[in-house]
């Protein structure tokens, strides 16, 4: 891999999902899986950068649910990457399912409810997880400058990456399909998602990626978290 790629962050959109790679002398992370037809991405992105899935070395995913789980089984056969997840997430990756979350409001539960009658919906090809984590891990073994951290709410074990050079790649913890409107439209338990959004606030964060939309400015998502919660 060259060298200018350490520490590059590159998005990997796919329908509304979005799947990142961070770059090291090592190879790449590859941060979630999208969904079903997201490997055409995966591998179009990979390709663009000259690289193959065997460059890949490491698969976090952040959490369960098929949107961000669709291409694990694929990409990891292609790769032979280990997987990561957090213990909370692990049998719903071994069982191919993982129920739908909760609206945090009135529409959005009315939403839930009408994509849970959909046939399958919450499916995709399950994988055994390689590594099951239960606290904040240390990527450096799998030669990556960062930390797994535990970042319940979205969903019990949601998980996110910080690297130490500033990046959080927090899966649904945080949303930006629409300018500065972050909070989550779905969240299985509203009160952890704030104590962990409590919690990054506490980190040396410049720039989050989350699973849906644009990428964040830390210093604004501070700014927006003390007018929404510090009246």
């Amino acid at each position: 891999m060259a060298e200018q790629e350490q520490n590059k962050v590159v998005s990997i959109h796919s329908g509304k999902a979005s799947m990142y790679l961070y770059g090291s002398p090592s190879g790449y992370l590859l941060v979630d899986a999208g969904l079903k037809k997201s490997i055409k991405d995966i591998t179009s992105v990979l390709s663009r950068l000259n690289a193959k899935p065997g460059d890949i070395k490491l698969i976090v995913i952040t959490h369960g649910h098929s949107d961000h789980t669709g291409s694990l089984a694929e990409i990891k056969r292609l790769s032979g990457a280990p997987v990561m997840v957090h213990a909370h997430e692990a049998a719903s990756l071994e069982a191919g399912f993982k129920d739908m979350p909760k609206g945090t409001g009135p529409l959005w539960r009315i939403m839930i409810g009408l994509a849970s009658l959909a046939p399958k919906a919450g499916s995709f090809p399950p994988v055994k997880p390689d590594v099951v984590i239960q606290e904040d891990t240390d990527l450096a073994p799998y030669g990556f400058n960062g930390r797994a951290v535990f970042l319940p709410g979205h969903t019990a074990g949601s998980l996110g990456i910080i690297t130490e050079d500033g990046a959080l790649f927090c899966g649904d913890t945080l949303f930006h399909l629409i300018r500065r409107r972050y909070y989550p439209p779905f969240a299985d338990d509203s009160e952890a998602l704030q104590e962990s959004w409590k919690r990054l606030l506490d980190e040396d964060i410049r720039t989050a990626y989350p699973g849906h939309g644009d990428p964040i400015d830390w210093e604004d998502f501070r700014r927006y978290y003390h007018e929404r919660f510090s009246s």
